[in-house]
C-alpha cells in the first residue's frame, strides 16, 4: 500500500518541487482523479494506493492529468470571474437592490450569465489540454486510459 504522504511527494516532484494538497476520496468512479481550480488540490481514487491495482507509471499519469487541470490557467481564470460575478450579484441582492425595480437584479444577471457562457466554452476543450499538458511531460501518457478494471 501507497501512503498519501508518497503520493503527494511525487505530485511535488512531477510538479518542479511545488508542494500538492493531494486525498483519497472513494466516492469518485474507479481510477478517476478531480483537481480543485482555485486550490489545486487533487483528489484521487483509492485504487491509487494499491501498488498491486495502479503502478507508479499510473499514478503518475493520473497525477499529471489532474496537474494539467490545475495549470490550465483559461479555466482557472474562468472559475475566478464566474465567482466574482456571482459574489457581486449577491452582493447586490443582499443590500436590497432587488426591493424597488427588477431592473438592477436583471442586470446583475449579466455578467454572471456572460461568466457562465464563458465556462461552458472553456469546459469543453479541458480534458484535452490537461491531456496535452501531461502528455509532454510523460513519454508514456496513454497508459492513463488503460487502468486495469476493478476486480
Amino acid at each position: 500500500m501507497r501512503s498519501i504522504q508518497y503520493i503527494q511527494y511525487v505530485a511535488a516532484s512531477l510538479n518542479e518541487g511545488v508542494a500538492v494538497p493531494v486525498k483519497v476520496n472513494p466516492r469518485l468512479r474507479y481510477g478517476d482523479g478531480t483537481c480543485n481550480a482555485l486550490t489545486g488540490a487533487i483528489a484521487l481514487h483509492p485504487v491509487y494506493l494499491d501498488e498491486e491495482q495502479a503502478s507508479d507509471t499510473h499514478l503518475q499519469a493520473a497525477l499529471l492529468h489532474e496537474l494539467g487541470h490545475a495549470h490550465d490557467w483559461l479555466f482557472v481564470v474562468t472559475v475566478k470571474i464566474l465567482l466574482i460575478c456571482a459574489a457581486f450579484w449577491a452582493a447586490m441582492m443582499s443590500m436590497g437592490y432587488a426591493t424597488h425595480s427588477a431592473a438592477p437584479v436583471l442586470l446583475g444577471l449579466i455578467p454572471v450569465m456572460g461568466a457562465c457562457g464563458l465556462a461552458l466554452l472553456v469546459t469543453h476543450g479541458r480534458e484535452a489540454r490537461a491531456d496535452a499538458w501531461a502528455r509532454v511531460r510523460m513519454a508514456d501518457f496513454d497508459v492513463y486510459k488503460h487502468l486495469p478494471s476493478e476486480v
